[in-house]
């Protein structure tokens, strides 16, 4: 049986059917009428509406019954009126002929003793403006006047009215011998989660196929778009989701707060997209000032480093920005989310202020419901497994960005309040004109859409000068070692001789800083380190600044799982940092004022004790791109 339910409340599906066939003149009389009403009221109470029916009326008990009927019909709920009987149109009319017609001889007396159509209709829509109203006028017989000044056949088409849906059994200004409507009516009626103006879309096919083309019934829409109105709502049964143990969950919820420190530092589309803000304009004038004096090449100058960020972030499409926050300078720093070397995977990241959009059947005394949700179906796209919440996600996010299904990638989805993590597959070198009006298209899918988030190096990413945090600078002059990690499970972290770090301001960017202060806390991830050296070399000059585009990805977006996946898929990494320079550290040349200079770049990284696996006694991999962050640039002069 269908369930019909409104938003917060129970909607409920009203009917009133009436027969006139007893017409004073037999000509008039109509046989079937009544039997009609019977029928279609069994369907309809098989697919939970409340139905009255009345039989025979005339003028006033014909009022009265559709005026006391409209009393019981509350805003939201779903109304349908059936009249099976015969109607008259005058002076552009339509007029419910009622029985106790004896009196109706002329035109002018259908206008004084019948009902007019239209004023029944929009009683009903001022009554149940926010809803459907459905209006059936099985009527397609001819209606005979004693003296006619002339043949007035069927009914007189009418202009839509808002909030109603009104069909007729037949064409306008058309009668039939033989009325195929009900027959028909009677098939389509009942039909599964069937949109109700294709159940009467269908319904006119099959009149039309079986009478030849001899009748055709007619649709009136006045209903609104925005909400699909079901005769017969089924819902599924509610989905079986993933269950939590007690143990399990606070496990999960730090996962979940560490996608949101992750995710949730990604820029707004929005925000990204303007260019013409004063802060924009102060950016542009730090970056020339910082850029027009060559750098000295001491590796312990700050000036020498942001030369070679510049190259990092510049390529032809797109340069980079200096800013510092310390001037009131308020742009998104790339510096909060750090990438890996796989370029092309760039994701965007979806916020909504809940999952109704997808999941109407909750439990509302389940306090892990949205828990559940959301290990269910993070466990189903990390199998790649299919869902029909996934496929309804993937389906509103192909509209929103024009493209195939087959080009989104979802990633992952996490609690905060509920969000989707995915990628685009077919992003093209114009992918900023494709992001314009990127958001509204995003609202228009998602009803509960809060914001939408961009990978920051999607468009001329900026660098806070500011974001350098000297409480992490060190020059490593000597080999240490030291012990790192939690109990009973700690790892060697060896300092990265002959090396210059200058430590990112990552303190207090995430819910607590003991993964990396202090130094050698039970809490402290394992120390690591991380190549920039291959890199595509996509838009330079050459393939050596490879290593400096490798960078730039880790320092703007975060890290993403490795294409090359000997080791299985993750983020791969080296406890050794003699490792990494050997094979994996990138080789930058920079002009200086005493000349050209080649240097050594890699990154520091913290790796999760809890996400990672130890291939090699030389090779890591975190699972999660948020089990790794980087907090220092290793920088080391090359003397040949």
């Amino acid at each position: 049986m269908a369930s019909a339910i409104s938003s917060g409340s129970r909607r409920q599906n009203w009917a009133l059917l009436i027969s006139n066939g007893n017409y004073y003149r037999p000509d008039n009389r109509l046989s079937s009428s009544g039997e009609n009403v019977k029928v279609l009221s069994n369907s309809l109470k098989t697919i939970g509406f409340n139905v009255t029916i009345a039989n025979d009326l005339g003028i006033n008990d014909l009022k009265k019954r559709i005026f006391d009927f409209s009393k019981r019909i509350n805003q939201g709920d779903l109304f349908l009126f059936y009249f099976c009987g015969h109607v008259y149109q005058v002076s552009g009319k339509n007029y419910l002929i009622p029985v106790g017609d004896a009196s109706i001889e002329r035109e002018k007396h259908v206008e004084e003793f019948g009902i007019d159509f239209e004023q029944i209709v929009e009683r009903i829509v001022t009554i149940n403006p926010t809803f459907a109203n459905i209006f059936i006028l099985d009527c397609c017989g001819t209606y005979l006047l004693r003296v006619s000044s002339s043949e007035r056949k069927g009914l007189q088409e009418m202009k839509p009215i808002e909030g109603a849906f009104i069909q007729f059994a037949c064409a306008a200004n058309e009668t039939v011998r033989k009325n195929f409507f009900t027959k028909h009516l009677l098939k389509n009626l009942t039909l599964e989660n069937v949109n109700v103006i294709d159940i009467f879309q269908r319904t006119a096919n099959d009149v039309a196929q079986e009478s030849d083309g001899n009748q055709k019934p007619l649709s009136i829409n006045g209903l609104r778009q925005s909400e699909e109105v079901f005769l017969n709502r089924v819902r599924p049964p509610p989905p079986k989701w993933d269950q939590i143990g007690p143990n399990e969950k606070r496990s999960f919820l730090k996962k979940q707060e560490e996608l949101r420190a992750f995710y949730d530092t990604f820029p707004n589309i929005d925000d990204v997209m303007n260019r013409n803000t004063p802060d924009v304009k102060q950016a542009e004038e730090l970056t020339k000032s910082i850029l027009s004096e060559q750098p000295s090449g001491d590796v312990s100058e700050r000036s020498t480093l942001c030369h070679a960020i510049k190259n990092l972030f510049g390529n032809e499409d797109q340069s980079c920005l200096f800013f510092d926050s310390r001037q009131g300078t308020n742009l998104y720093d790339a510096s909060a989310n750090l990438g890996d070397l796989d370029v092309q995977d760039k994701p965007f990241v979806l916020k909504l202020s809940n999952n109704n959009d997808f999941i109407t059947q909750k439990d509302p005394t389940d306090a892990d419901y949205d828990l559940k949700v959301i290990k269910t179906l993070d466990r189903l796209i990390e199998q790649k497994k299919t869902h029909a919440v996934v496929e309804d996600i993937l389906e509103r996010l192909s509209k929103a960005h024009n493209t195939n299904k087959e080009n989104i990638v979802i990633k992952t989805v996490y609690l905060g309040t509920f969000s989707i993590v995915y990628s685009i597959l077919d992003l093209k070198a114009n992918v900023i004109k494709n992001l314009i009006g990127a958001s509204k298209k995003l609202k228009e899918q998602f009803k509960q859409f809060v914001a939408a988030k961009i990978h920051p190096l999607l468009f001329r990413p900026a660098f806070d000068i500011s974001q350098f945090d000297e409480r992490g600078n060190n020059a490593f002059t000597t080999q240490e070692t030291h012990e790192i990690g939690p109990p009973g499970r700690l790892k060697t972290y060896y300092t990265p001789v002959g090396y210059t770090r200058y430590g990112l301001k990552v303190l207090g960017k995430f819910n607590n800083d003991t993964w990396l202060r202090p130094f050698r806390h039970p809490a402290n991830w394992y120390r690591a380190f991380h190549g920039t050296k291959y890199a595509p070399a996509t838009n330079l000059n050459d393939a050596k600044d490879a290593s400096l585009v490798a960078f730039s990805h880790i320092h703007n977006d975060g890290f993403h799982a490795a294409k090359s996946t000997f080791h299985g898929p993750g983020v791969y990494c080296s406890p050794k940092p003699s490792f990494v320079e050997r094979g994996f550290a990138g080789d930058a040349e920079i002009k200086t004022k005493f000349g050209s200079k080649k240097f050594k770049i890699m990154l520091q990284v913290a790796v999760n004790p809890d996400d990672v696996k130890f291939a090699t006694d030389d090779i890591w991999v975190a699972l999660h791109p948020e089990s790794i962050r980087a907090y220092g640039i290793l920088i080391k002069e090359i003397v040949i």
